[in-house]
Parts: structure tokens; sequence; C-alpha cells
């Protein structure tokens, strides 16, 4: 494996709107500009968790994304229960300090074609990175965030999706230095509706290498 992934600051590589799980490169809940460079590959697994008085199940998810000639990224996933997705994003240009990206999550068995597609943007600032986008699942969603180094090897992360059923959520992503390659990612989820969504956790694993 090269010293570090193409995507800037070691993001943890996961997208999981609430528990509308998926595989590409993004912070928490939202889709972000950065592809995974050519032959670059990122598997990893995550548990997710609600508060009990609203939901006692505790949700499972595994994927795996692939970045393809510098250009794009395609990923799998499979909730270890019923639905198995595909995913898929496609750069579309990019600068010294911004990106643009589109492409579509969430893509499966029981959704077919009609996925979670999206634009999103990102423009680099000294010590933050903001992202920025639109998104059209059942609903039409804008979102925003950020992500920044923490304690010089770790990154942070805060978002906010728009929309019906709106959510925030911040995260933490510590590389573990014994196993290069190999990450730990934490995150907690902030609804607009406290009483009905409930407050969200989620921890994973997750590990980078290039073929």
């Amino acid at each position: 494996m090269k010293n570090g992934l193409k995507v800037p600051l070691a993001m943890a590589f996961v997208f999981a709107a609430g528990h509308a799980h998926a595989g590409i490169t993004a912070l928490t809940a939202i889709p972000i500009a950065d592809i995974l460079g050519h032959r670059e590959v990122v598997i990893g697994y995550n548990a997710y968790f609600n508060e009990r008085n609203i939901d006692r199940h505790t949700s499972h998810y595994a994927y795996t994304c692939v970045g393809i000639g510098d250009i794009g990224e395609v990923a799998y996933g499979d909730s270890l229960e019923k639905e198995q997705t595909v995913h898929f994003k496609f750069k579309l240009f990019e600068g010294k300090n911004f990106a643009l990206s589109a492409g579509a999550s969430n893509l499966g068995e029981q959704s077919g074609i009609n996925g979670d597609w999206f634009v999103a943007g990102r423009y680099d600032l000294k010590n933050l990175r903001l992202h920025f986008g639109y998104m059209k699942d059942d609903e039409q969603r804008g979102f925003f965030g950020a992500d920044f180094p923490v304690f010089k090897t770790c990154t942070g992360s805060v978002e906010w999706m728009t929309g019906p059923g709106a959510y925030g959520w911040v995260s933490l992503n510590v590389p573990i230095k014994q196993l290069p390659g190999l990450n730990l990612w934490l995150a907690a989820g902030i609804p607009s509706d406290r009483k009905v969504q409930g407050n969200q956790s989620t921890i994973g694993l997750w590990y980078g290498f290039k073929l």
C-alpha cells in the first residue's frame, strides 16, 4: 500500500444516510467529490445503533469500493440481512483546490434505478475542506459539511442533510498505527425530530490498500 489513499486527510470512505447504507467516498451522511485513485480499494464493516426506545435493532453493513482510472469509483454493499446494493461516482472536473463529482448510491433489488442520485462539490481551505451538493432520493435535498485534521493523525467531520427527516452527523476517523491502512470510524447522528427518528450512532472498521 502506498503512503495514504488519494482522498486527503485519510477520510473514512463510508456513506450511511441514516440507515440507507452505501460504500462510496463520503463523510457520514453526505457524498463528497473525492474519488479513490486508480486501483485503490477500501473494504469495511459498520454497525449502526438507534435509541433503544425508538429501535432496538442493530444494523450491520459490509462494503467494498474500488477506484477506476482516476476518474471514478464503484462500490458494492451488503446489509448482511436482505439487500445488496451498487453505487458509483464519476469526477466531472477537478482544480487545484476544488472538485465536482456526480453519481448514485443504493441501487439495488428493491430500489432498482430509483436510488439516491447526487452532485457533490468540494472547496479546500488551509486546514478545512468544505463539502456541499444536491441529492434526489425520495425527496429533494441539499447537503453541506466539512472535514478537518484532529490530533494530527485523525480526521473529524460535521455535516447536515436538509429536507424531511433532516439529520446532522459528527464523526471521527482514527488510523490504527500498528496496522497501516486499518482505520476505526466513530459517528453520532442528531436528528431534526428526535422523538420520531432518535439519536443514532455507528462504529466501523475499514481497510484501504492499492492493488
